[in-house]
């Protein structure tokens, strides 16, 4: 009984010593669980005061950590964790929502001091998303959006026809299983929103997130978190320049014929049916991708006219 007591009390103690530390204290939490259920299970029920003594605390413990978290958000701190991921995240989310304008050279040090941290953990985070083909850094001026080259377009296109042509594929095979049926159900939703926003004159900024949902059906259909990785890095790269082909006349009517072609292929049976499910990702990839360089080289004339 003694002994039982000060091993409690010593649980006690670590836990205020490793508060915070959630690894160790999950390790000690467990050894202490064990160790319970091989040395006290004939002992008398007032000693399980201590499986509930440190069930209270470890909730406890979350909940500090929870209202803590919740605090700092309230009052625009970074949160404690490392700072360059925090200002990756953040810039991130900046330049998807379309906060940070292409064009326009931004300070390393006025942002930085924006987001709440040192430069040190920001140059780290700019270096990151020069990497992910987020920013561009120019030297003595800052960091702007990146401008799409001709190299990211074919790359690009390339990693989308690979990426989602299996995606499709996938979903074919497995269509009819219980979560292709739902996949399937959603693409039709997706696809009948969309002919709707076509028939009200949608803009292309309304009009994006239904493509957007349509390819994201598929791809989520895999659960491959590294494929979903690849789609969301390369939907960002091309936001910007599927935002202008959709300025284009007939645009919105030829995408919403090609993601039909697709869908259909999708439920296709028969001998060449995976074949034709891959031409048909091919052609509206390639369609797409031939839109974007009509932009790129509208761009490039525009700047230099400039």
């Amino acid at each position: 009984m003694v002994s039982f007591f000060i091993i409690s009390i010593y649980f006690d103690y670590s836990l205020n010593r490793y508060t915070g530390q959630t690894q160790r204290f999950t390790k000690i939490k467990n050894f202490f669980m064990h160790f319970y259920s091989l040395t006290c299970i004939a002992l008398p029920p007032p000693l399980s005061f201590f499986s509930i003594n440190y069930g209270t605390l470890g909730t406890a413990h979350q909940n500090a950590g929870k209202q803590k978290g919740s605090k700092d958000k309230e009052l625009g701190m970074a949160p404690k964790k490392p700072l360059e991921e925090y200002a990756y995240k953040y810039m991130k989310q900046r330049i998807n929502d379309g906060t940070l304008e292409a064009g326009v050279i931004y300070s390393e040090t006025r942002m930085a001091a924006k987001i709440g941290i040192s430069r040190t953990p920001f140059r780290t985070a700019l270096a990151k998303l020069r990497q992910d083909h987020y920013i561009d850094i120019l030297p003595s001026k800052g960091f702007q959006v990146h401008n799409m080259t001709l190299d990211d377009i074919h790359n690009t296109y390339q990693s989308r026809i690979a990426v989602e042509g299996y995606c499709t594929l996938y979903l074919h095979w497995n269509k009819h299983t219980p979560e292709g049926q739902a996949a399937l159900k959603e693409l039709d939703r997706v696809l009948h929103d969309a002919e709707h926003a076509l028939n009200r004159n949608t803009s292309a900024g309304e009009y994006l997130p239904l493509d957007d949902a349509f390819h994201q059906v598929i791809v989520a259909f895999c659960k491959n978190r590294e494929l979903m990785a690849l789609f969301e890095n390369y939907n960002h790269l091309l936001r910007l320049i599927a935002l202008k082909t959709f300025e284009a006349p007939g645009r919105f009517q030829q995408s919403l014929s090609e993601h039909r072609e697709i869908y259909q292929s999708i439920l296709s049976e028969g001998a060449h049916a995976g074949e034709a499910v891959y031409r048909s990702v091919i052609r509206h990839i390639d369609a797409t991708k031939q839109c974007a360089l009509s932009v790129l080289e509208q761009n490039n004339t525009a700047s230099e006219g400039g």
